[in-house]
């Protein structure tokens, strides 16, 4: 396969449409939610969001707009002059990563899509073995908007409904694929990896890090400084149960939405969306 520079870079009418009409639901959403939704209860709505763009624009013009879709959040909060580039830079690389795992749909070998699965995995496997090794002291203290919800036992649970819907979601689509060899499967189960993978990856791991950093930057008025090997659960804990509703959701989202919008841009003729040419 050889890259066509020119849609890999170029917008066409269907990029523009469909950036614009995702854009307009983006901006009604982050006005409602910022109005209506308490702060403890950031849902991270934004990532299907880029993880879409990623695989409906391609490497480079996803990565664009979601970066465009990131100041318009920062924008329509108020937030602009708080924003870090800890937080920056997580847009385009979800649309970046999202539209590279989704170059494995073209690849004739099923094997490839272990290395998605594998690595998010290993990740997942890391954040539970953290917890199973920790003092249910250091899980019961969280923020005080969180104070007395969790300890141990609600966290390994929660760690087990996640694991087993993605174990289960997961396993079913890829047996729907090889059972019945339809694309439509093979998409839905790339789409599904995808979206635990950045979960995993930027809200398991590397939110904690960035927020750590946010507040001694922005947040901070005592002067002393928060370390991320202190706070990194501290942060993590209230996430983990938020994902216990998101992940579902957004799961659903995208595997219903993401085939019907790449087959309406196949009717539209723009056959090499991703910027890729056989």
């Amino acid at each position: 396969m050889k890259i066509n520079w020119k849609t890999f870079f170029l917008f066409s009418t269907f990029d523009i449409v469909i950036s614009g009409f995702l854009l307009a639901i983006f901006s009604a959403l982050t006005f409602i939610l910022k109005v209506h939704l308490p702060s403890r209860f950031n849902v991270a709505f934004e990532i299907p969001f880029y993880l879409f763009l990623g695989i409906i624009l391609g490497t480079f013009k996803g990565a664009v707009v979601a970066f465009i879709f990131d100041i318009m959040n920062a924008l329509i909060k108020g937030q602009i002059h708080l924003w870090a580039y800890e937080y920056g830079i997580i847009p385009p690389l979800i649309a970046i990563i999202a539209s590279g795992f989704l170059f494995l749909l073209n690849s004739k070998r099923d094997i490839w899509l272990l290395l998605p699965t594998v690595l998010t995995f290993i990740v997942a496997s890391v954040v539970l073995i953290y917890y199973l090794k920790m003092p249910d002291s250091e899980i019961q203290r969280t923020s005080k908007s969180w104070k007395g919800i969790f300890n141990k036992q609600l966290i390994i649970g929660l760690l087990a409904v996640i694991y087993s819907f993605a174990f289960f979601v997961g396993g079913t689509l890829l047996f729907l694929y090889h059972k019945t060899h339809n694309r439509k499967w093979r998409l839905a189960f790339v789409v599904f990896v995808i979206l635990v993978f950045i979960f995993v990856v930027f809200r398991y791991f590397w939110h904690p890090i960035a927020f750590v950093r946010y507040y001694n930057r922005f947040l901070n008025r005592t002067g002393k400084d928060r370390y991320i090997s202190q706070y990194f659960f501290f942060y993590l804990t209230p996430i983990i149960l938020k994902s216990t509703i998101t992940l579902p959701v957004y799961t659903f989202c995208l595997v219903t939405l993401t085939p019907l919008v790449l087959d309406l841009n196949k009717k539209h003729n723009f056959k090499s969306r991703l910027g890729w040419m056989k």
